[in-house]
């Protein structure tokens, strides 16, 4: 998703989305905190190459945010 993203791809990387937050959802552990910030991560990434800022800066924050939040 990110790769499409970044590509400009952004119909290509959004319909991978739900799928991708789907299995996110059930992810545990390190591996589901690490997950979450990847999709803050990604969504960011299409809400830049959709050149909308505000859910650039929304999204940045939400990964940012699961970062600093070690212990889930």
């Amino acid at each position: 998703m990110t790769n499409f993203a970044r590509r400009q791809e952004v119909g290509r990387a959004e319909a991978l989305i739900e799928e991708v937050a789907r299995a996110t959802d059930k992810a545990t552990g390190f591996h589901g905190w690490l997950w979450k910030i990847r999709m803050g991560q990604v969504r960011a990434e299409i809400a830049l190459a959709k050149r909308d800022w505000e859910e650039t800066l929304r999204w940045s924050a939400v990964a940012i945010k699961e970062a600093a939040c070690v212990d889930g």
